[in-house]
């Protein structure tokens, strides 16, 4: 797939140096930058980025990457590629997922270009998407969406009670960082938001009604080149390596049922297969083959 070098806003990318970030500058002028393109080392022809983005598991039955989606159905892995898209949308771009219903409706909506119109934000070219939803005693369904916003690089919590407003402001945090939400049971709703920093380590946010946004663990570590994992029974417990030998860029998403008991993990592999890793209560073993290289 090719690196978008310029947007409709006039926007011309920068120097690639990171192909996963969307950095783009307004100030640029035609000669240089076609001087720029013939003799920088970053801009030589075509211009790639990593082809497999984002996967993202909205339970326990479905996973979405922006190829195709795959469904599984009374145990086995199905659609993928052949699958009709679900809509167009821009190459690259982040999605995010949420299930309603006990899992019987699934929602992978244009969030940015819905949360936009309705909520006036202007999100950064380079952000990730989490989005979480809790339903109430009446029927009631609440979304969140976080994301980066222009110019701060801030964590941005976009609300759905109805309609679209805005919520907390977060944190700077590393520009184009993972983010990931989890809605989060204890002594009511406490949402909990990870991303990374400048120096490439962990950090948790959490929300409860008394008290508000508070900073968590203060730090789980890094994890160059592999998937690590913990849990919190009460307190988080020791740090886990669960899959290893992977390229920098590496995309992936867990999903969980059964309060935690019944885990899944997707991962993409040096050919842009998706593997899952199955953790049933026990230990963490290879599981099936969701999307197949291209």
């Amino acid at each position: 797939m090719l690196a978008t070098l310029f947007t409709f806003k006039n926007e011309r990318r920068k120097v690639i140096e990171n192909r996963k970030l969307w950095n783009f500058k307004t100030e640029w002028w035609f000669w240089s930058s076609a001087l720029e393109c013939k003799t920088s080392g970053w801009w030589k022809y075509p211009i790639t980025i990593n082809s497999l983005q984002n996967i993202v598991p909205w339970g326990l039955e479905r996973c979405h990457y922006p190829e195709g989606v795959s469904e599984h159905l009374d145990e086995l892995w199905g659609g993928g590629h052949s699958k009709d898209s679900i809509f167009n949308a821009m190459l690259f771009t982040p999605s995010a997922a949420i299930n309603l219903n006990g899992g019987k409706e699934v929602s992978v909506p244009n969030l940015l270009h819905q949360v936009c119109k309705s909520a006036d934000s202007d999100i950064a070219t380079n952000t990730s998407i989490a989005a979480i939803h809790d339903g109430d005693d009446q029927g009631g369904v609440h979304i969140r969406v976080y994301c980066q916003e222009l110019p701060s690089g801030a964590i941005k919590e976009l609300c759905n009670d109805g309609y679209w407003l805005r919520g907390a402001t977060l944190p700077d945090v590393l520009r184009g960082s993972s983010i990931t939400a989890v809605a989060y049971s204890w002594n009511g709703l406490q949402p909990r938001v990870y991303h990374q920093t400048d120096d490439l380590s962990i950090k948790e946010h959490c929300l409860n009604d008394s008290s508000g946004w508070f900073p968590g663990k203060p730090d789980f570590g890094k994890a160059p080149g592999c998937i690590i994992g913990t849990k919190n029974t009460g307190s988080w417990g020791p740090v886990n390596k669960v899959v290893e030998g992977l390229k920098p860029g590496t995309q992936f998403a867990a999903a969980q049922w059964s309060n935690g008991k019944n885990m899944r993990l997707y991962y993409q592999t040096a050919d842009d297969s998706v593997l899952e890793m199955v953790n049933d209560g026990a230990s963490w073993v290879g599981g099936a083959s969701v999307g197949n290289a291209r």
